[in-house]
């Protein structure tokens, strides 16, 4: 089998026969993941209960985005240890006023101390962390958790987070505050894989009354639908300018921003802080280009981990796509399928989004989690995302 693809044959076995199996399996593979991060949650300080997340440069910071993992694995695996331990980290990056109040802080440094780079909230972290407080309610009957996960919930969608694309609600990274900052008031880098639908079908249960979610749902939906038209895959992000239909590329934000193009929109440069548009148009077109790597390898998880089967059958044309590009690879053209980079590593991180619709596809649930493992590379093992992402993957296969 490849390193890079999955795509066995029906083995003959009915995913309901191995049913006990794949649990217990997992069960075992996640014993070390739980242990890990219980280790790594921070005990005590201001810090106390986030996850330390290792950035490029040997710096440790402490993110929502790590911190809505460890709590969704927590829910899932019924690890109330964990839960708990991971709970006081929901109190240290609650925004409790000004922008972004009732949200959480994207991330933190080692000082408690806010990274203003990094924006105010992030969109992936403020919805995890809603939605394992609302699962946690449920699952274990705590009514102050619930109401905690539904205040959460309604913060965002209530945020900036939330922008126009046409008809569609788009979702932003960071608050529109944010990006205003970088990208002027006509830009908009919206964000597919932020799209968290099990999230909206489990407020549309709740809050049937507010319509914004099935909306919210709705708009995921169609705008990853069309990005499968515009692209080969789903990119990392798209842009949208002043809130029109169209999805915008990276190349043609490039070219729109590039005063040597013949594309070049001085209306949109005004407004774009001048840093940035110098970083733009310094950076080679072919840099530029729009890409599936670390945000969107994230999008077949959140299609996988929500019940509407249409949101399954997307996460299974991108696979195929996948397959026809040569694997599951590190990072790939958006525009044509081909491979960024040379080594076409695949480790377990980038797996584990993808781990249900392999095994949708395949019907053999023991040879996705065999091929996961295989790919985890030991210094994955000592890295929180990693594990996470791991641990997530192997969860969503025994549910």
């Amino acid at each position: 089998m490849d390193e890079g693809s999955f795509s066995p044959e029906q083995n003959g076995a009915s995913l309901e026969t191995q049913r006990g199996q794949i649990k217990e399996r997992v069960g075992e593979e996640l014993k070390p993941i739980l242990a890990f991060l219980k280790s790594s949650v921070v005990k005590e300080g201001t810090l106390k209960g986030l996850l330390p997340y290792s950035d490029r440069d040997g710096n440790t910071k402490y993110r929502s985005e790590d911190l809505g993992y460890g709590l969704k694995l927590a829910v899932e695996t019924n690890d109330q240890i964990l839960f708990r331990q991971l709970h006081d980290g929901v109190q240290a990056l609650r925004i409790t006023e000004g922008q972004g109040q009732g949200l959480f802080r994207a991330s933190l440094d080692s000082n408690d101390n806010p990274i203003a780079s990094e924006g105010t909230s992030w969109a992936d972290g403020d919805q995890d962390i809603a939605l394992a407080l609302l699962e946690a309610g449920l699952k274990w009957g705590d009514q102050a958790i619930l109401a905690e996960g539904k205040a959460a919930a309604e913060a965002f969608i209530n945020s900036s987070h939330i922008t126009k694309v046409g008809d569609n609600l788009g979702i932003t990274a960071t608050l529109a505050e944010d990006q205003r900052n970088l990208t002027g008031d006509r830009i908009r880098t919206v964000n597919l894989s932020m799209y968290n639908f099990k999230l909206y079908e489990l407020m549309q249960q709740l809050e049937p009354s507010n319509l914004k979610w099935q909306k919210l749902h709705e708009s995921g939906l169609e705008l990853t639908r069309a990005s499968l038209t515009k692209f080969k895959l789903p990119p990392d992000h798209f842009y949208a300018i002043d809130g029109r239909t169209d999805l915008i590329s990276d190349t043609e934000i490039y070219n729109k921003l590039d005063p040597n193009s013949a594309s070049f929109d001085r209306s949109l440069t005004e407004t774009v802080e001048p840093t940035v548009l110098s970083s733009v148009i310094s950076t080679s077109k072919d840099q530029f280009r729009a890409k599936w790597s670390n945000d969107a390898i994230r999008i077949p998880y959140r299609l996988t981990d929500a019940t509407d089967p249409k949101l399954h059958e997307l996460s299974q044309q991108i696979l195929q796509r996948l397959d026809a590009s040569g694997g599951l690879r590190k990072r790939i053209y958006a525009d044509n399928g081909e491979s960024v980079d040379t080594d076409n590593e695949t480790p377990g991180y980038i797996l584990a989004p993808l781990a249900k619709t392999m095994m949708e596809k395949s019907g053999d649930g023991i040879a996705v989690i065999d091929q996961l493992v295989k790919n985890t590379g030991d210094w994955e093992k000592t890295r929180v995302y990693n594990q996470a992402w791991v641990g997530l993957g192997l969860s969503q296969i025994a549910a």
